[in-house]
């Protein structure tokens, strides 16, 4: 089986940092901050053989398809 690359701790950390500061500047409150990154994850472990780099516009607008499909969540 051939190696997978693995992403260092401190380039996973400075992802989080990066997006927690770009979602602030885009007006993001502190009080769903949490819910922004919860979902962010949630988005990464349904793609987890892609690279980010790699994520286009189709892979977004179907995750956010797929979840709001979902029974469960309220309107």
């Amino acid at each position: 089986m051939p190696d997978i690359p693995t992403t260092s701790t401190g380039a996973i950390d400075r992802f989080w940092d990066q997006f927690i500061q770009r979602a602030r500047k885009n007006g993001i409150k502190e009080a769903a901050m949490r819910w922004y990154v919860l979902g962010a994850e949630q988005y990464l472990k349904a793609f987890p053989d892609k690279r980010l780099a790699a994520h286009r516009t189709e892979d977004v607008t179907g995750f956010q398809e797929m979840v709001g499909r979902r029974d469960r969540i309220a309107d």
